[in-house]
């Protein structure tokens, strides 16, 4: 019974509970039960993880706006923006480099930041380092010396 009609099945945003359509609890856009972690689905901006409605998705998964759930993210991933391993936006004890993680860095100019677990870019003086300083390159670029960490045009 909805609204002193007999109707079966209730409208979006009702169920049957004894023998009348009651309404979902306010977080849920249509629902299995009447308490807030019995949502089948959720209103617009909010994310439907496990039965639960939630305004932001928990680390380790992230908000789907076209299926309106909170979906997990890619096994290597702590934080992300999609599924795939290049959509990672922090790691699980691994480097970020361009949204995907791994061990070590593999891009040129690139070193481990391990306080930030990121890899981060050299500075500018050097074409390979160990650290974001021009104390730590490991390789030079063209017309230029590696001598004690740093790059130096001429040679000492």
């Amino acid at each position: 019974m909805y609204s002193s009609y007999c109707i079966d099945p209730c409208p979006d945003g009702y169920i049957v509970s004894d023998n009348v359509c009651a309404e979902c609890h306010v977080s849920c856009d249509t629902c299995i039960g009447l308490t807030a972690n019995e949502c089948a689905s959720c209103p617009e901006g909010t994310y439907l993880e496990g039965s639960t409605c939630l305004s932001d998705c928990e680390e380790g998964t992230y908000a789907n706006d076209i299926t309106n759930t909170c979906d997990d993210c890619h096994e290597d991933c702590a934080t992300c923006n999609g599924s795939e391993n290049t959509d990672c936006l922090s790691c699980v004890d691994s480097y970020l480099e361009n949204g995907s993680c791994s061990h070590k860095c593999v891009t040129v100019g690139y070193y481990e930041n391990s306080d930030e677990w990121k890899c981060k870019a050299c500075d500018s003086n050097c074409a390979a380092c160990f650290c974001g300083t021009s104390e730590c390159c490991t390789f030079c670029f063209d017309n230029q010396y590696l001598y004690d960490n740093t790059c130096v045009s001429p040679c000492p």
